[in-house]
């Protein structure tokens, strides 16, 4: 079941940024997750898991 923009909330109520993440077809509708947070959306490269962290706070 896809997640929509709900799912990239902050618990805390601060504003999402960024969002990175991987090249997977689970995130096939980033523009909408991307527009609805007003936040940049970008992808990782191939065999390049360094560059998506999992959490980033504060």
């Amino acid at each position: 079941m896809p997640a929509g923009p709900e799912a990239f909330q902050p618990v805390d109520g601060r504003q999402v940024h960024t969002i990175t993440s991987d090249n997977g077809k689970e995130f096939l509708g980033h523009e909408k997750v991307a527009s609805a947070l007003r936040a940049d959306f970008y992808f990782a490269h191939p065999y390049a898991s360094w560059e998506r962290r999992r959490c980033v706070g504060g």
